[in-house]
């Protein structure tokens, strides 16, 4: 029997890098891990400013996760062990430029995260942001720069009393 030796042992695992995005595909059962403390916890990286987008069966938010360009969570499962956790792509803040003060804030990212399995405590911990940056100000004069424009948020969520309740309403 003949085996390729170009496949890795383990196939579970893909990530690619294209065009600028970041994108990770698990269909591992343990899932994977996203935030402090994991392999993906810096998300802020401008090589990938069409943003970071996991595809896996389940994903642990370990802590606040920021990517100020663009994040999709696709999980069957999303585990928030904290009580307060945020996905957050809100657009980097203008700096204080000196004179003109005409550095204006980025806008938001767009912020999408679908979910078939949520528990009640993770859904009441989790937070979702996609405001505008700040506009930067000036020290010279009183003119500052605009803050960013806020993006979408598309979120398909269901927590387990929802799951509950279909199942009860399919009884009757």
């Amino acid at each position: 029997m003949l085996s390729s030796p170009s496949l890795p042992p383990d196939q579970s695992l893909r990530i690619t890098k294209l065009n600028k995005r970041y994108v990770l595909l698990s269909v591992s059962e343990k899932g994977i891990q996203v935030g402090v403390g994991s392999g993906y916890s810096d998300l802020y990286s401008s090589r990938y400013t069409n943003g970071h987008h996991f595809f896996a069966e389940s994903v642990a938010l370990t802590s606040s996760v920021f990517a100020p360009y663009r994040l999709t969570v696709s999980t069957w499962g999303l585990v928030c062990p904290k009580a307060s956790i945020c996905l957050n792509v809100t657009g980097e803040a203008g700096v204080e430029d000196g004179e003109s003060g005409k550095n204006h804030g980025r806008p938001g990212g767009s912020l999408q995260l679908f979910t078939q399995d949520l528990d009640d405590e993770s859904a009441k911990a989790l937070t979702l942001l996609a405001q505008g940056g700040a506009g930067g100000n000036a020290k010279m004069s009183d003119v500052v720069g605009n803050g960013g424009n806020g993006d979408l948020i598309r979120s398909v969520l269901q927590p387990t009393y929802v799951q509950t309740l279909d199942a009860l309403e399919k009884c009757w």
